[in-house]
């Protein structure tokens, strides 16, 4: 579901394996898709709240985890993830 993670779920969430990044977005009048590997879904969730932009769909996947949508935000703002977050 969309909803906010539970707190079990955040705290069994593997920030430090191998992760990947499905993003779509519109650039102008184009759609474009990417992919990209993370060595780290901490990485990798870094990357999606960072420099991507805000309409952009995003779907991260690990080998043992699917997550999208507010579930990505809230794994970035749990107390639980490993690196440093940019300050606004």
């Amino acid at each position: 579901s969309a909803s906010a993670p539970s707190e079990d779920a955040v705290t069994a969430f593997s920030y430090d394996v191998p992760a990947e990044l499905y993003i779509r977005y519109h650039h102008g009048p184009k759609r474009s898709l990417l992919h990209r590997r993370f060595a780290t879904a901490a990485a990798a969730l870094q990357f999606a709240m960072e420099d991507l932009p805000a309409d952009a769909i995003i779907l991260l996947e690990t080998e043992q985890e699917r997550l999208e949508g507010p579930v990505l935000k809230a794994m970035y703002d749990a107390d639980a993830y490993p690196l440093a977050r940019a300050t606004a």
